[in-house]
């Protein structure tokens, strides 16, 4: 790509009535050059196209989804994490990912299945002129 000098050089002296010709003589570029640039409109960046993939995680989403759905009639302590998915989707079917994509698909699955953790605490509010108190021992050495 030319800098931007140099697109402005091409305008300018196509105003002025230059040819193609003698505008990419002149400048040292391309007469293909020259035309491409007087025929552009916006010159401003044009984002790279990004393709979509398959995921390499793809293929093990059953096995993934058989395993979660095993979880769900066990103990909360018992239930797989991304993690030991991880280790036995290395371990048991020799697949080759990483624990960062399979952490992602995981909590992405266990938003479906309705697996996530629940807040472990409570949102206290009160009223104004309320107040809480918690009633319990401890030990307090006055100086």
């Amino acid at each position: 790509m030319i800098s931007m000098s140099v697109i402005h050089s091409i305008r300018c002296m196509r105003k002025e009535g230059a040819s193609v010709a003698a505008i990419a003589r002149e400048l040292g570029i391309s007469e293909p050059t020259v035309r491409k640039y007087l025929r552009e409109v916006d010159l401003s960046d044009r984002p790279p196209v990004r393709r979509e993939r398959p995921s390499k995680i793809d293929r093990w989403v059953p096995l993934i989804e058989g395993w979660l759905a095993e979880d769900r009639r066990t103990w909360s302590k018992q239930r797989h994490t991304a993690t030991r998915i991880h280790r036995r989707l290395v371990d048991e079917c020799g697949a080759d990912v990483s624990l960062s994509t399979v952490t992602r698909k995981v909590r992405e699955l266990k938003r479906e299945f309705g697996l996530e953790r629940q807040r472990g605490f409570l949102d206290l509010s009160w009223h104004p002129g309320e107040a809480q108190a918690d009633f319990g021992q401890s030990d307090v050495y006055w100086k």
